[in-house]
C-alpha cells in the first residue's frame, strides 16, 4: 500500500500530486500489487472533496472526518506530505519516500519488485440511478437520469424501447431524442425521461422496464409509474363518465360543466368544450388508445380510451 499524507491547501503537498496520480495510473489503478490512498489531518470531508476534484484523484482519500489525524498521529507523521510504502504484512518498506516525486516512488516501487500494469478498462456505461419515476396528473413530471461513459470509445445509443410504457428519452433540455446519441469516453449525458402505461390496469402504481440498447451493450432500467390524479379525483356522486373504458365516445353528465377540458397522460391538452347543459358527449374515436384526464373546473375524472 502507497499511502500519501497531505494537509489540503498547502502548497508543498500540492507539488506530488501529478506525480502520485501519474504513479498510480503507472501501477493498474488499485487493480494490481499497489493499492493508493491518501490522508489528510486537516482536511474535513468537503475540503477533501474539493481537492480530489482539483487534481482528479482517482483513489480513495480518508479526510479529518474519517479518521485522518488519528491514522497520522498513531503513526506518527512529523511533516506533509509525507508518502509511505507499506508491505502487505504491515510493516514500513519506506517510511519517507523522498524527494516526493515519481522517479523516487517508482525506485520504491522496484526495491520490492513491483511491476508496472495497464489500468484495467471498464467497458460500460453507469446510470445515476436504476428507477425511473414518472407521474401522471393533469401534468406529468418527467424524471431524470445521467449516463456516464466509462468506455474507451464513444458510445451511441442505438434504441430505447419498454414492454409496458410509450416512452419518450430526449437530452439537451428534450430537443434531441435519444436514439442516435452519442457519449464520448469520461463523459455524460443527462437525459429526459417520460411515458405513460400502454395498457391501464387500475392500479394506481405500475411497474415496468426501460431498455436501452447501446454500442457497449444492453441495459435495463426500472419505471415507476404513478397516478397521482387518483388521489384527487372528483366525487362521483356528482359527475359520471361513461364508458369506461371508452372506444369511439364517452359520456359526461353532471350539473353546471361549464367548461370541460380534456388531457392527455402527457398533460397535454387535447380538447376543450363549453357544455351548456348537464351532458356532454366526447368523440374519443381520434385519440390513441391510453390514459386520458377530464377536467371540470379543478374537478377531475380519468378514462382510458381503448380501441
Amino acid at each position: 500500500m502507497l499511502i500519501n499524507f497531505f494537509l489540503t491547501g498547502d502548497p508543498y503537498s500540492e507539488q506530488p500530486m501529478p506525480d502520485m496520480t501519474e504513479a498510480y495510473r503507472l501501477y493498474g489503478c488499485n487493480a494490481h500489487d499497489v493499492f493508493f490512498m491518501e490522508i489528510s489531518p486537516n482536511g474535513h470531508d468537503d475540503a477533501c472533496q474539493a481537492w480530489a476534484d482539483q487534481f482528479g484523484v482517482k483513489y480513495p482519500t480518508i479526510s479529518r472526518d474519517g479518521g485522518g489525524n488519528d491514522i497520522a498521529q498513531a503513526i506518527p507523521v512529523g511533516y506533509y506530505p509525507t508518502i509511505m510504502l507499506i508491505r502487505p504484512d504491515h510493516t514500513f518498506a519506506n517510511r519517507d519516500i523522498y524527494p516526493p516525486t515519481l522517479e523516487q516512488i517508482i525506485n520504491a516501487m522496484n526495491a520490492e519488485g513491483y511491476e508496472q500494469h495497464e489500468c484495467p478498462v471498464i467497458e460500460e456505461l453507469v446510470f445515476s440511478k436504476d428507477t425511473i419515476y414518472l407521474y401522471s396528473g393533469c401534468v406529468i413530471d418527467s424524471d431524470m437520469v445521467n449516463i456516464t461513459n466509462l468506455t474507451t470509445s464513444d458510445v451511441q445509443i442505438i434504441e430505447y424501447n419498454s414492454p409496458e410504457f410509450e416512452v419518450e428519452c430526449t437530452y439537451n433540455q428534450g430537443s434531441h431524442d435519444l436514439t442516435g446519441a452519442i457519449i464520448v469516453p469520461s463523459d455524460s449525458l443527462m437525459v429526459s425521461v417520460w411515458g405513460y402505461p400502454k395498457d391501464y390496469t387500475g392500479d394506481l402504481v405500475i411497474y415496468g422496464t426501460l431498455n436501452l440498447i447501446t454500442s457497449a451493450g444492453n441495459y435495463a432500467l426500472t419505471i415507476r409509474f404513478e397516478y397521482l390524479i387518483g388521489l384527487n379525483e372528483t366525487n362521483n356522486d356528482k359527475f359520471s363518465l361513461f364508458p369506461n373504458p371508452a372506444n369511439d365516445f364517452v359520456t359526461l353528465k353532471g350539473e353546471n360543466l361549464g367548461t370541460v377540458r380534456v388531457y392527455n397522460a402527457l398533460g397535454q391538452k387535447m380538447e376543450e368544450f363549453e357544455a351548456n347543459g348537464s351532458e356532454i358527449r366526447i368523440n374519443t374515436s381520434g385519440y390513441e388508445s391510453g390514459v386520458y384526464v377530464v377536467r371540470i373546473g379543478e374537478k377531475m375524472m380519468k378514462f382510458v380510451v381503448k380501441h
